[in-house]
């Protein structure tokens, strides 16, 4: 059997033409200049489905893997056994690579091997695209970003662990799970740090020229500093929608990243605007030390906390943390509630004690006239202000006034002192009609203060005498 296009003669039916199929890769508008003609749709236990992407050096197919009847994305070298030996040794490379990383932000790889001297790698497909397609959504969800931007950098640090650098970070490299989870393709590029062994002749400029680091754009070696660049270029498109470098030559591309500090994003957060300086400071040393203090910062900052790229003040600091707490702020601002109430409760109480409820000696005299009245409890007379009887001790006699002789006897009051919101001391014995008693009132307490005084009853009733005696009254006289 020979091949429909070139008829270069197949081994078997179902063999493939390696020049045809690369020559198709190479230029894919050919596949569909002729309608008619047979395309070929096979390369090995691969039928070839739709070109995704194509690359400087390699072409990646939606394919089904007929074996097991599974889809993948077919990734193959251009020019096949005519590539070079650099362009097969990163092939390999990459297989290699992606075959030492085990995480859940990198895709996987299903299978590794050659077809007719060919190599390829049969990757795990992702219908959903690449970061490069979706881009555009972001910009207006800078949470969405943030949490994207976190988890490619999650990633990237589990390669940095195993001594890999990618050096080709981008939105095309970074593809989408169908619930938007970012996965990091494309290690063709990525450099070993343990190995003075580099396929990259000196100063010769691997990646994409607008996310490369200026170390890598000047051809000097790289480190986790370089991916950390590239992650805060992919952060600030995703939040500005445009590149923080853009010229129209690449000599002017090259000057901007070495020497231009990137555009105002506009109305970005400031802790987002912090990190992505700190991930594009020119010089390495001041980035980020690895991609996971990237990836913590931006999970800091959406969290609430605060980043390290931007150190907050005391007050500033608070208050993200009262933000992050609404519970516990909640619980602490209504914490006092209760004892502002208790204490405006104890106010309004002394209030009411105060002289405004107060009989009052009157001036130069030196006699106290308390009317007998139905008050609540054992209490049988108004307040009566206790500042004459202060500071010294007041000697006074007690007398019942308008009360019938044969009861004035019977009748045996005491002196309470009042103290608004708490209980009532006891400020003298028990007294009777005629006697005479030295009055001793101790220091206030500036907090619970007793304004007032007022008699209760000892044994009998307010309401049993008024009604023999209505106008009765107590009598304190002050005699020294």
């Amino acid at each position: 059997m020979n091949c429909p296009r070139c008829n270069t003669p197949l081994v078997s039916p179902d063999a493939v033409c390696v020049p045809c199929s690369f020559g198709l890769a190479l230029s894919p508008a050919t596949a569909t200049e002729d309608p008619h003609q047979k395309v070929i749709r096979y390369f090995g236990d691969f039928e070839l489905l739709e070109l995704l992407a194509e690359g400087g050096s390699a072409t990646v197919w939606r394919a089904r893997q007929t074996s097991l009847q599974r889809e993948v994305a077919l990734k193959l070298l251009k020019g096949g056994l005519l590539a070079g030996p650099v362009e097969q040794a990163r092939f390999r490379q990459e297989a290699e690579t992606v075959a030492r990383l085990e995480h859940p932000g990198i895709v996987d790889i299903f299978e590794v091997g050659e077809h007719e001297g060919s190599p390829y790698l049969a990757l795990r497909y992702l219908p959903g695209g690449s970061l490069a397609q979706a881009r555009g959504r972001f910009a207006v969800d800078p949470r969405a970003a943030a949490t994207l931007v976190a988890r490619v950098a999650r990633a990237v640090h589990h390669a940095h662990q195993r001594g890999l650098i990618h050096r080709d970070l981008k939105p095309a490299n970074i593809l989408l799970e169908p619930d938007g989870s970012p996965l990091v393709a494309d290690f063709g590029l990525a450099r070993r740090l343990d190995t003075e062994r580099s396929l990259t002749a000196a100063n010769q400029l691997v990646g994409t020229l607008a996310y490369m680091a200026p170390e890598q754009a000047a051809g000097q070696p790289v480190s986790v500093a370089t991916d950390v660049w590239s992650l805060g270029v992919i952060l600030y498109e995703l939040l500005a929608g445009r590149s923080p470098f853009a010229a129209g030559s690449t000599p002017a591309l090259l000057k901007k990243i070495a020497e231009d500090e990137p555009p105002s994003m506009g109305k970005v957060s400031r802790d987002l605007k912090a990190v992505i300086r700190k991930c594009l400071e020119k010089e390495a040393i001041r980035r980020y030390d690895s991609a996971r203090e990237l990836a913590e910062d931006l999970e800091n900052w959406l969290a609430g906390k605060p980043v390290r790229a931007r150190p907050v003040a005391p007050p500033e600091r608070v208050w993200k943390w009262l933000r992050r707490h609404p519970w516990q702020t909640a619980f602490f601002a209504l914490l006092p509630l209760p004892f502002a109430v208790a204490l405006g409760y104890l106010l309004l109480l002394n209030w009411l004690a105060s002289e405004h409820y107060v009989v009052q000696l009157p001036s130069g005299e030196v006699s106290l006239r308390l009317p007998i009245s139905e008050e609540s409890g054992n209490r049988c007379t108004s307040n009566f202000d206790q500042r004459p009887f202060q500071h010294q001790p007041r000697k006074v006699r007690l007398e019942f006034g308008n009360v019938p002789p044969d009861l004035a006897p019977h009748l045996v009051v005491r002196i309470r002192g009042d103290r608004a919101g708490w209980p009532d001391t006891v400020r003298s014995l028990p007294l009777t009609n005629g006697q005479t008693f030295t009055l001793v009132l101790p220091e206030q307490s500036r907090f619970i203060r007793e304004r007032n005084l007022y008699f209760a009853t000892e044994g009998w009733t307010v309401r049993d005498l008024r009604r023999r005696a209505p106008e009765s009254e107590i009598r304190l006289t002050i005699l020294e």
